[in-house]
């Protein structure tokens, strides 16, 4: 009896605990270890530059609604409410943007778990076991490097986070929730009007965001309509012909946008660079750590070899087959829509982790549920998961291998940033409402991350709104090569 009720606690309380350990561990690593920092123009202009929730025709980024108003929330927040409890604007820009990012992760391993439960049935301890591989597998897939490895949870910039990263977590998340609800639209209708909204919200932010992290829950309803085509219920076939319907008004919308209009137009659509971006996506896959990718691979045949000889004809059989056959035609389907987006772009952009997320997300779902089907099906699985354990954990955290920084050194970038703050507040101190902001010196055209074109109006605004000065004050920009040998070690 004692014994039955100590492990109905352990099982109740064990997976928050590790959840709470989750967030943590990636608070600390997005704040301490590899922190996000406020740094290049984008930076600053995004991060106190709103905009309308609804799509704008003609804008510069005419659907990208959630990271441009998630963005600047968080500038105020982290402006308002956490720099008078640190007395450090760059530093609480940090903080503030490590919660969010370390809340979308843990939410990701949230529903990956909850899907593993309701999909594959085993027991507790596998689950969690297999939900932190698959997290850690997003650090050390590609970590063979002496130095600047690149993971999926890695973006350029400040911005790129809230611009590709989270929609990824949030498009990532939804198909892995539809992945687990047997019948979507007969759930949805039993829901409360309250969640309905919510989950109505989620679809909306989520096409809504990014069109190489939409492509994640777009190719996952084309699939859903094929595989759906001969089926008798027309609801369910409505709600999928709804979302993807809506994908396409994104990807129409987004065309005919001033961004898309001067980085797409050095490519026509008959002359696509694809041999350019397949080799910069190449020069991604080749980073690859050999050891994951055999786990991996034996994982996969292993579950293949297994469906094949178990005569069964059960409902473990048919999620198998139901489940990796969805997921291997997303992940050709999210290829061919990941090269043709990059070929359009920028062919190099192919060669990013967090632009190619989608396709490596749905790459480690494959995996992982073959993982999971050789746990339900055979307990001999169970002899390698300390095996396991040992690769995913000794590669993911091996600091003779380490991560690729945002920008620059994150510490350098903040103290090139505490600077403009300092010297548009001494200048203010002075009387000055118009004044010369000293940058380093950066690339040979524009100058960038600093261009003196746009640079100081940029600021200038970010400054103003976020309270940082008392007045509005306007900033001419000089570039001082002095700077670089001050800041740059």
């Amino acid at each position: 009896m004692v014994d039955q009720i100590s492990k109905e606690k352990i099982e109740r309380w064990f997976p928050f605990i590790v959840l709470v350990s989750i967030f943590i561990f990636l608070y600390i690593f997005f704040s301490k270890i590899h922190p996000i920092v406020i740094f290049d123009q984008d930076d600053w202009d995004y991060i106190s530059n709103y905009r309308k929730p609804f799509p704008l025709w003609g804008a510069w980024n005419p659907t990208r609604v959630l990271p441009e108003i998630l963005m600047p929330l968080a500038g105020y927040f982290a402006a308002y409410i956490v720099t008078p409890l640190v007395g450090d604007y760059v530093l609480a820009v940090t903080i503030t943007s490590a919660l969010i990012v370390a809340f979308g992760i843990s939410s990701y391993y949230l529903i990956f778990k909850v899907f593993l439960t309701e999909t594959w049935n085993i027991n507790c301890i596998q689950i969690i076991l297999v939900s932190l591989f698959f997290i850690l597998a997003h650090f050390g897939l590609f970590r063979s490097l002496n130095e600047n490895n690149a993971y999926m949870f890695w973006a350029n910039d400040l911005t790129c986070y809230y611009f590709y990263l989270i929609p990824s977590l949030i498009n990532a998340g939804l198909v892995l929730y539809l992945m687990k609800t047997k019948n979507f639209f007969a759930c949805f209708q039993t829901m409360s009007n309250l969640k309905k909204g919510t989950i109505g919200l989620m679809f909306y932010l989520a096409l809504f965001s990014n069109l190489f992290s939409s492509g994640i829950l777009g190719v996952y309803c084309i699939v859903k309509l094929v595989i759906s085509r001969n089926t008798s219920n027309w609801q369910e076939v409505k709600f999928y012909r709804i979302i993807f319907g809506l994908w396409i008004f994104v990807l129409l919308f987004e065309a005919n946008g001033k961004d898309a209009a001067k980085v797409g137009g050095a490519y026509s659509y008959l002359h696509l660079p694809l041999g350019d971006t397949f080799s910069a996506f190449l020069g991604l896959a080749r980073t690859m750590d050999w050891s994951y990718v055999g786990l991996l691979v034996i994982c996969l045949v292993g579950s293949i070899w297994v469906y094949k000889c178990v005569k069964l004809h059960d409902e473990v059989e048919n999620t198998y087959k139901t489940i990796m056959s969805e997921i291997s035609f997303c992940l050709i389907l999210m290829f061919i829509f990941l090269l043709l987006l990059c070929a359009k772009v920028t062919p190099s952009y192919a060669g990013r982790g967090d632009v190619t997320f989608g396709f490596f997300f749905y790459v480690l779902l494959l995996i992982f549920n073959a993982g999971s089907y050789l746990l339900r099906r055979t307990s001999n699985a169970n002899i390698l998961l300390p095996f396991v354990l040992l690769v995913f954990v000794v590669i993911g955290t091996n600091p003779c291998s380490p991560f690729k920084e945002s920008n620059y050194s994150p510490y350098e970038c903040m103290a090139v940033s505490r600077n403009f703050i300092s010297q548009a507040r001494e200048s203010e101190g002075k009387g000055q409402h118009i004044f010369v902001l000293k940058v380093p010196k950066g690339s040979a055209d524009l100058n960038w991350p600093h261009p003196p074109s746009y640079f100081g109006n940029i600021l200038a605004r970010t400054l103003s709104a976020h309270g940082l000065v008392k007045h509005k004050i306007k900033i001419n920009v000089q570039v001082d090569p002095e700077m670089n040998k001050i800041f740059y070690k």
